[in-house]
């Protein structure tokens, strides 16, 4: 299952701006995967797309890009309603598969998904591209090593200010048949998944406040997603959580993110770690009545204050991740388990919303995964 260069040969199934910008680039830069196959709605743009980034072919069947002998694993960046059909289909085919966050637009979709790979027993993975910050990766090893004694309650954000104005540039965003709720699916999944996998445990209930601050265009019978979102979550530990999200928020203005703020907060019996993604490649350290300490991450990110260089290292870094564990017979991670895990939080919060009160999310339950697919 590799090219003769030894590679994985992926197909794409998506060519929105994210997949032109991050992901294509991503392979290209990556030692252990190729493009051979490009999919999508318009076939005549995904052959010139192909033809642009020397993939061997482009098409609008989705059956013929799982089924060809060139392509070894499918890599899912279209919109949110498409996730299912590909993911299940590249199953069927006994391809491995990387789906883009959010997993599904609903709980019931995930489900589906999650247990086609697992009745299929392919290799799979959701792209929680943030889980590859090497700041976020020495959070987590140093909170497993005891640094910070038993974690007691965090706070998190993730902020972006591109709905301030009406962005037409990807409408499907904006329909909740298509995309689901919005900011939760959006940004929330990422930290959503983030502080499960830095905890090493689930969230067990959620209270959210969801808004609706920034123009929408109109579509008719659905209401508006979500923009904002406010949330107060616990842990199974007891641990408690803030977490706010939002596409209407001036949150940087600092590079290499320009229009975008994201950060965490982890506060322990004997300390605390502060990741900020502006200092990607430093962790801050607090313990009582000392300095704060600013860490040098190992492997960091280039010092660049473009936005592409950066982003497209992280983006490389996980298809490597992909790539490596498929050809080496590992299980990837974040697997669609752990995107699962992330759509329970969503619809929790959806709930508590609806009932103006606290919501439990529902366990991740693999045995109700498994049995879900039919």
């Amino acid at each position: 299952m590799m090219s003769s260069a030894g590679k994985l040969r992926i197909g794409l199934v998506g060519y929105g701006s994210w997949a032109e910008r991050v992901h294509i680039p991503s392979i290209a830069q990556s030692a252990s995967a190729e493009l051979t196959a490009i999919c999508g709605p318009d076939p005549e743009r995904a052959q010139r797309l192909a033809e642009r980034y020397h993939a061997a072919f482009g098409t609008n069947d989705l059956r013929q890009l799982v089924g060809s002998p060139i392509v070894d694993a499918v890599l899912i960046a279209s919109p949110n309603d498409a996730h299912a059909d590909a993911a299940i289909a590249a199953a069927q085919a006994g391809k491995p598969v990387l789906c883009e966050k959010p997993l599904a637009r609903t709980l019931d979709e995930a489900l589906r998904m999650t247990s086609a790979v697992h009745n299929a027993n392919i290799n799979n993975m959701v792209a929680f591209t943030w889980r590859h910050v090497p700041a976020v990766q020495l959070a987590r090893k140093m909170i497993g090593d005891g640094e910070i004694g038993r974690v007691l309650h965090v706070s998190a954000r993730f902020l972006h200010h591109g709905w301030l104005t009406l962005d037409l540039r990807r409408p499907w965003r904006f329909d909740r048949r298509r995309m689901g709720s919005g900011i939760l699916g959006d940004l929330g999944v990422h930290l959503f998944d983030m502080l499960t996998w830095l905890l090493d445990e689930p969230m067990t209930r959620v209270c959210a406040r969801l808004s609706t601050f920034g123009p929408k265009p109109e579509v008719n019978g659905v209401q508006p997603v979500y923009d904002d979102g406010h949330m107060l979550v616990d842990f199974a530990s007891g641990a408690h959580g803030s977490i706010h999200l939002s596409r209407v928020t001036i949150s940087s203005g600092q590079p290499p993110f320009l229009d975008m703020h994201q950060g965490v907060e982890l506060y322990g019996e004997t300390g605390a770690l502060i990741y900020d993604l502006h200092r990607h490649s430093q962790l801050e350290v607090r313990h009582a009545r000392q300095s704060a300490v600013l860490l040098d991450v190992p492997n960091p990110l280039p010092d660049s204050p473009d936005e592409s260089i950066v982003t497209r290292e992280i983006g490389r870094r996980q298809i490597e991740s992909f790539a490596r564990a498929v050809l080496a017979g590992r299980r990837a991670e974040p697997s669609f388990y752990d995107g699962l895990s992330a759509q329970g939080v969503m619809q929790a919060a959806e709930r508590s919303q609806e009932s103006g009160g606290w919501a439990n999310v529902e366990p991740d339950n693999p045995a109700r995964a498994q049995g879900a697919h039919t």
